[in-house]
């Protein structure tokens, strides 16, 4: 009878050794995780100033809109409709989209040729002030001769 309860329990150990290191191996996943995203984590946004919301809504003549009339907070992300709205993809230039929103510019990439041999650069614009991008305009095109191909609201996320 010894012998069979050393064989189970024999036989038995290496399993639950297994079992142990896997659950620590998950354990460990789990906590690095956790650490990795709270690391990374967007910043927190802040509201846009009263008197930027104002410029803002009149630039993109849409002061008569619910956020151009709300006492609340308004955030960057707010504007995204607006913004869609007022800047039309394949006709609109870089210098449209600068005489609108050009106060408030915080980056202008350099054209770079992509693989397919179009031209493509970036204008980044922040509106809450921490110098971070919330919203991304990219152009085909050089400076000079461009048009809009896409608006990408990049409010959080930290570029």
């Amino acid at each position: 009878m010894k012998k069979i309860s050393s064989i189970y329990f024999g036989t038995l150990h290496p399993f639950i050794s297994a079992f142990a290191i896997a659950i620590l191996c998950t354990l460990g996943s789990i906590a690095l995780i956790v650490l990795v995203s709270y690391m990374h984590k967007p910043k927190e946004k802040s509201a846009i100033l009263h008197e930027v919301v104002n410029d803002i809504c009149a630039k993109l003549s849409v002061v008569e809109e619910q956020i151009c009339q709300n006492e609340t907070d308004i955030y960057p992300s707010d504007f995204y409709p607006a913004i869609l709205q007022k800047f039309d993809k394949e006709t609109t230039t870089y210098v449209e989209v600068q005489s609108v929103l050009g106060n408030y510019q915080i980056k202008l990439g350099v054209p770079e040729k992509m693989s397919d041999g179009k031209t493509i650069f970036a204008s980044r614009y922040d509106f809450d002030g921490d110098r971070k991008s919330d919203f991304s305009f990219f152009f085909y095109g050089t400076y000079e001769n461009n048009h809009l191909k896409n608006i990408i609201c990049t409010y959080g996320i930290g570029f």
